[in-house]
């Protein structure tokens, strides 16, 4: 008997667990195959119970959810690779078989003759300056790059911006809205996200999105492979995206 209360009292005290044109890209995207799932995060919370004995409950978590004694990490150097830049990974320019073309609609775009395709995704250097050129395959301007390092209004890094580090997602079934009337909406499929843009004279156009980190992600328009955009989410509420793609940039913010 003394046995069996002695079992009965462990199970008691037992922790409970609870596009710039329709040609093929060479794309640089290091994350193409990645999905995006949704997931929880498990936080370890000390209770005590009416015994005053100590245990520990797992309790699950939102993913991004902020945690009061550990908040996520807006701005800076990725502490996980402090020297990187975006002259680490970045092409030279002229070396590599391709070389800068202008447009006659003005965007600029970095191209390989030989094979006819555009660099995407990826810094390119030319002289003291390192320019990004984004999945369109256009020169990107005003927005923070894949890597999380910003391309100022000349489309080169610069050196003063701030550097995103955070890895948000943009707002599930809710507008983000521009003073166009033009808007983007997201949504989740099978554990994957798409966004859906709306513009102000009715039609519509639907992308897969590939997440790069750093609140970027590489936007697929569905049907049409040349098609592609890139997009930030920011700041550490999800409340503002930026889309880049053909040259320009634009600014949505969530509708209240």
């Amino acid at each position: 008997m003394t046995s069996l209360k002695y079992i009965v009292l462990l199970l008691g005290l037992a922790i409970v667990t609870g596009g710039c044109g329709n040609r093929k890209s060479k794309s640089y995207d290091d994350d193409d195959d990645t999905e995006m799932t949704s997931k929880k995060k498990k936080k370890k919370k000390k209770h005590h119970d009416r015994d005053n004995e100590e245990r520990d409950e797992e309790e699950e978590i939102d993913e991004g959810d902020e945690y009061p004694e550990d908040p996520p990490i807006t701005f800076g150097r990725d502490p996980q690779n402090p020297d990187y830049t975006p002259m680490t990974n970045a092409i030279t320019a002229g070396e590599d078989g391709g070389k800068w073309d202008d447009l006659e609609s003005g965007e600029r775009v970095y191209t390989y003759p030989a094979s006819d395709t555009y660099a995407r995704s990826v810094w390119v250097k030319d002289g003291d300056k390192v320019y990004y050129v984004d999945a369109s395959g256009c020169v990107m301007k005003d927005n923070w790059a894949h890597d999380g390092f910003y391309a100022g209004d000349d489309g080169a890094w610069d050196k003063e911006g701030s550097i995103f580090c955070a890895n948000i997602e943009p707002k599930t079934g809710r507008k983000y809205t521009h003073e166009s009337d033009t808007y983007w909406v997201f949504d989740r499929v099978d554990g994957k996200l798409t966004g859906k843009i709306v513009y102000s004279f009715g039609y519509e156009e639907t992308y897969t999105m590939t997440p790069f980190g750093h609140s970027a992600y590489r936007l697929d328009k569905v049907d049409d492979d040349f098609v592609k955009q890139h997009l930030v989410v920011i700041p550490a509420d999800g409340t503002t995206i930026c889309v880049s793609g053909g040259g320009q940039t634009v600014r949505y913010e969530i509708e209240q």
